[in-house]
């Protein structure tokens, strides 16, 4: 009997160490040489008294960080909580934010944190590391996740290809004009056709128009 219990405990503790591992998502994403885009890290938690978190990123070789560009999404809703960013090393970067107000992350299923990166003209793709996550609740308990990693490819740069799939298509008139209205969050510099660091109506012409032209060439 007590052979079970043991073993029942054992396999609780796996259970909660499982979800607690899949409490951080990240996901892999594409970005041409040159060019610049944001992603998102995701907490999955619905635990209620989460204040405040930091998150080590390990860049590869020729992926850059932007730390003016770098935010917390809306699942942080205390209007003075700030992100700070800091470079500890040629290839590391720290995020740290705190709620002042002790204003809980309380969503189950949203965004943590938006992260910029930019890559060289010669970046050859490589692993992104997320080392050293944790997260501090209003009691001031440390809770801790662990470490997760993603791949970061590499595509030709074709203009209008917004979404890096090596052609130009309707889908990336839509990301565009979705990124204009605010439907899409995250930006791409791929959106941005006239390199304006705007993206508008402009941009969502030009896309069109480069559009048409690629079906007239396969015609």
């Amino acid at each position: 009997m007590q052979k079970k219990y043991i073993t029942l405990l054992l396999a609780l503790l796996g259970f909660s160490m499982g979800m607690e591992a899949k409490s951080i998502n990240t996901y892999g994403f594409t970005i041409g040489a040159g060019q610049t885009r944001e992603f998102y890290i995701y907490m999955n938690t619905t635990r209620n008294n989460l204040v405040s978190f930091q998150i080590d990123l390990m860049m590869p070789e020729g992926l850059h960080v932007n730390v003016d560009r770098c935010g917390l999404p809306t699942r942080v809703t205390d209007k003075e909580q700030m992100l700070f960013v800091g470079k500890l090393d040629a290839n590391k970067y720290r995020f740290v934010s705190t709620s002042y107000n002790l204003i809980p992350l309380t969503m189950a299923d949203a965004p943590l944190l938006k992260v910029s990166v930019t890559a060289d003209d010669d970046f050859q793709g490589g692993t992104v590391n997320l080392v050293d996550m944790f997260a501090i609740s209003s009691v001031g308990q440390k809770t801790g996740w662990i470490s997760d990693s993603f791949e970061v490819t590499t595509s030709e740069v074709v203009r209008g290809d917004a979404n890096y799939d090596g052609q130009v298509t309707v889908s990336d008139v839509l990301d565009v004009v979705n990124y204009m209205l605010g439907k899409e969050t995250l930006f791409s510099s791929t959106y941005d056709l006239d390199a304006n660091n705007l993206v508008d109506i402009v941009d969502v012409m030009t896309c069109s128009n480069l559009l048409l032209e690629s079906i007239k060439v396969t015609d």
